[in-house]
């Protein structure tokens, strides 16, 4: 279907459709609001491989690649985005990408047996929640993270694959599937 991986606005009270990309080559995922509603990152890829992530304005279309990685999660100041990327190791870890400047600072370390995805930022931005998974079975644990740094201290048993983490807007609880 042409246009199914691009990304769309559809208003609520409407069936109005609002295309906001049109990208045949590349499939834009991951989709998440600024906190202030007027943009949208996400992650291209092209095929299998991230093409990085990407800002769009709902305001006029611009579209700016921010980083290297996928699956975005936004900060509250709306300034910065926690995304994944590759480690040395071959693992998957968790990085601080301010917008405006670039700058990085790797969050998670993960071991070569464990990838890091799923980022969630509380609402004061003082915490990050993710999900580790093991590479070699199917399980996965919720884990929470000082964003100012630390160790990162797992929060649920290891059990089938989590995902879908979203903090309740006075963050002192995490919903996750």
């Amino acid at each position: 279907l042409p246009g199914v991986n691009d990304l769309w606005v559809k208003e609520v009270d409407s069936e109005a459709l609002r295309r906001l990309t049109d990208t045949p080559e590349l499939a834009e995922v991951g989709p998440v609001w600024s906190p202030d509603g007027r943009e949208i990152a996400f992650m291209a890829l092209d095929g299998s491989v991230s093409r990085g992530v990407f800002v769009i304005s709902v305001l006029d279309g611009r579209t700016t690649k921010v980083a290297e990685g996928g699956l975005p999660a936004w900060a509250p100041d709306g300034r910065s985005l926690v995304v994944n990327d590759r480690l040395p190791n071959g693992t998957l870890g968790l990085f601080h990408h301010v917008i405006a400047t670039g700058a990085r600072r790797q969050l998670t370390s993960p071991s070569a047996d464990f990838s890091d995805v799923g980022p969630a930022v509380s609402p004061d931005g003082t915490t990050l929640a993710f999900v580790r998974f093991s590479r070699r079975s199917p399980k996965s644990a919720v884990f929470l993270l000082p964003m100012s740094g630390g160790d990162p201290v797992r929060r649920t048993d290891w059990a089938e694959p989590a995902g879908g983490l979203a903090w309740t807007p006075d963050g002192r609880e995490l919903l996750y599937s």
